[in-house]
């Protein structure tokens, strides 16, 4: 099974221009639900809903109280819970502490690195980090180096029932870099292939001491193995065409971000001994810190790529501070469900039966969700934050094209704004319409139960399938979704 991303996960604000003369006979163009549905509705089960975001009251909906696979729509009570219990202006800390004294540039006793849960630390907070021991006087560490992962639960896959060479399905820890993931080169010199893994961001390249890479000419077409905190991935030759490179995901996130830093401080004249994983909380002097960008940040980013670690980083950090510790990602998404639906409340319909989630990115096919529940979670987190809550999903324009609108005939105070989730033969899409000043709220998902089923039955741990068929399934929902959006603004802007 595989996880089909957008890259650009919001639709953005439709922002089409027009006058009020013309708004009376916009009606007039639109198609009518009963044909949509008859010409465009995906094959399967779908169900959507339109509510007036004022009242609560439904406008449109179908199958509004069907449970369905949410895929990264999951990201919608991530974005809400992590609004709620961190706040948009909390950040993360990544320490470094101290146990001795530090004698002309020799720090007598142990440098300990101490994760703090930072979804989004990259090489060049690494680097801030190496500045401040070096303003420090530090040269050189006698003692031990040792690093400390325990600010969220470990994890070595996001969802293991997901591919596990996908670069979007890593690790997760309390001590995190690069997303998680290192990037494999080769490039072939005559007779040879030569082959190096490194850790990249924004340009910052960087050695990861804690992964190998093997190539061989038999066996499977790829492996991970891991041991001592050193990974090693062993891939078949013959995937290995000309030059060239690809992202896979990183499983021992601890050790990978500690052996760069390791390496960092070599470049700053810092003599670091190899780092050890501590099993105990770390303590000392703090000589230095670094602090993540926002979680507003965070979640604008997070919705734009879909990214699946900043929210399962996010919704554990969250649990972990609402009180109810959870150990593992899986308990960590289902205490955010149980929250969500106390804190949103009632809902009309069938309410929050059935409402669950298994992590908090919308990888996994066992969460479920209702198109009601989706869209008054947005709803609420509209009422809480305003604006800046339907700004996080503002990363694509829509424009008149792509609904299918002529240009030029819709006024300017129309907008949507939208987050999409997908996988194969799963869909859906939920956001912030705007008709004439009239703000609503809306919610799309679709399930193509037997492929998806089918799909799963199928799954093995290295495979990738991609069915020729999910792709056509999907352009039919997508051109569905936008023919009920055309249709409501048309016919709500009379």
């Amino acid at each position: 099974m595989t996880t089909r991303r957008d890259l650009l996960t919001g639709l953005g604000a439709v922002a089409l221009t027009g006058g009020h003369a013309q708004a009376q006979s916009l009606a007039g163009l639109a198609r009518g639900t009963n044909a949509i549905i008859a010409e465009t509705a995906p094959v399967g089960r779908f169900g959507y809903v339109l509510i007036d975001y004022q009242s609560g009251k439904i406008i449109e909906e179908m199958n509004a109280d069907s449970l369905f696979i949410p895929a990264s729509l999951s990201k919608i009570p991530t974005s809400f819970t992590a609004m709620r219990v961190h706040g948009p202006r909390a950040d993360f800390v990544t320490t470094i502490r101290v146990s001795g004294p530090i004698d002309d540039g020799v720090l007598d006793g142990d440098l300990s690195l101490i994760g703090g849960g930072d979804p989004s630390l990259d090489t060049h907070g690494l680097v801030e980090l190496a500045q401040q021991l070096q303003a420090a006087g530090i040269t050189k560490v006698s003692g031990r180096f040792r690093y400390d992962t325990a600010a969220l639960p470990s994890s070595r896959w996001l969802d293991k029932r997901q591919p596990w060479q996908a670069p979007y399905n890593p690790s997760m820890g309390g001590l995190n870099l690069n997303y998680n993931r290192v990037q494999f080169r080769w490039a072939r010199e005559g007779a040879y292939l030569r082959v190096r893994g490194a850790s990249v961001s924004d340009g910052k390249v960087m050695p990861a001491p804690s992964i190998q890479f093997r190539v061989t000419r038999e066996g499977d077409e790829m492996r991970h193995d891991i041991a001592n905190g050193v990974e090693t991935w062993t891939l078949r030759e013959s995937l290995l065409t000309d030059d060239g490179n690809r992202w896979l995901p990183v499983r021992a996130p601890g050790a990978y971000t500690a052996g760069v830093f390791q390496q960092v401080c070599a470049e700053f004249g810092i003599d670091v001994p190899a780092p050890q994983a501590s099993t105990v909380t770390l303590r000392g002097r703090k000589v230095a810190e670094y602090r993540s960008k926002s979680v507003y940040e965070m979640l604008r980013g997070m919705m734009q790529y879909s990214n699946n670690l900043t929210a399962e980083a996010l919704g554990a950090s969250a649990g972990s501070k609402d009180g109810g510790k959870p150990d593992s990602i899986i308990r960590a998404a289902g205490l955010t469900a149980r929250r969500t639906a106390e804190d949103v409340g009632g809902i009309g319909g069938e309410g929050w039966n059935g409402f669950s989630l298994e992590n908090h990115s919308g990888l996994s096919i066992r969460s479920r969700a209702t198109p009601r529940q989706l869209a008054h979670i947005l709803r609420d987190g509209k009422r809480r934050w305003g604006d800046p809550y339907v700004a996080l999903f503002n990363s694509k324009t829509m424009n008149a094209k792509r609904l299918g609108l002529p240009p030029g005939i819709v006024a300017p105070d129309h907008s949507i704004y939208g987050k999409t989730g997908s996988m194969h033969f799963v869909r859906g899409l939920a956001g912030f319409l705007t008709v004439k000043d009239r703000p609503m709220v809306y919610a799309f998902i679709a399930n193509e139960d037997t492929s998806r089923r089918i799909l799963d039955a199928q799954f093995t741990p290295y495979g990738d399938p991609a069915p020729s068929a999910a792709a056509n399934w999907s352009r039919r929902t997508k051109v569905f979704e936008r023919s009920m959006l055309r249709d409501w603004v048309l016919r709500y802007s009379s």
